[in-house]
């Protein structure tokens, strides 16, 4: 959730578990901070992922489908109103990532789109496995055998934002690094197991786990490892770093 001025942001979606498909049925609730009271609804779709606040702004995105979501911004306050809202032809299940004026969204797709703040626009979209033919049909083929769906192993983690740089996994187990002003594609690195937490930078290294229970500390400029750690389970969380020491579940 998100809060603000008293105010608490939940995202909810339909009642479908994983792998099945979801009816619809989601959106935005805003709750008292002290009551817990309902004080407004808004019911675009399936929200799977925290809200993003900063000002009086609300940013988080709803899918109907698959095959479609849209990306909102939101006004908050007695004259509570959407400022914009962008279509994209995927499912949007994270959250979105701001810094300054851009917003940040990664998507099932395997793409990441990057989006003026205040105004909607479409600043640019990018994918680790654009310039790569073979490897577009090897993870879309991977997928759709393991989840049928052609788009499953997209992105599911929340890009983090540093140096100058967006970082993220996708599903198929793939973490890579874009430029976050150009969009520009980095670096990549194929790791053991999925990816669906959002990864901690901290100190020039990227710190994310796998579903298959491997812990990577990252260069951040060159993606190289600079160590990693079987933690004997999955990691589906996302870590964090506090006086020196990183945490992950």
């Amino acid at each position: 959730p998100a809060v603000r001025a008293g105010i608490v942001y939940i995202g909810w979606s339909g009642p479908a578990p994983c792998g099945h498909r979801k009816d619809g049925t989601g959106g935005i609730v805003a709750l008292g901070l002290h009551t817990g009271r309902i004080l407004w609804r808004f019911s675009p779709g399936n929200v799977e992922a925290s809200p993003a606040i900063v000002a009086d702004r609300l940013f988080f995105s709803a899918f109907q489908s698959r095959r479609e979501s849209r990306v909102y911004a939101m006004k908050l306050g007695p004259d509570r109103r959407i400022v914009w809202s962008q279509r994209l032809p995927t499912k949007v299940a994270s959250s979105p990532a701001l810094l300054g004026r851009r917003l940040y969204i990664s998507a099932y797709d395997r793409r990441v789109y990057s989006f003026d703040a205040w105004s909607g626009r479409l600043r640019w979209q990018a994918s680790a496995f654009a310039d790569d033919a073979e490897t577009r049909v090897l993870m879309g083929l991977r997928s759709l055998v393991r989840r049928k769906s052609w788009w499953e192993g997209g992105y599911y983690a929340t890009p983090a934002v540093a140096y100058g740089r967006i970082y993220v996994g996708v599903i198929d187990g793939v973490f890579s690094a874009f430029d976050a002003h150009t969009g520009v594609h980095r670096w990549s690195r194929k790791l053991a197991g999925s990816i669906y937490g959002s990864a901690a930078v901290w100190n020039d290294t990227v710190y994310v786990g796998t579903k298959g229970g491997t812990f990577y500390a990252l260069s951040a400029l060159t993606g190289r490892p600079r160590w990693q750690l079987d933690l004997g389970g999955k990691i589906l969380g996302s870590p964090t770093v506090t006086n020196g020491r990183v945490y992950a579940s």
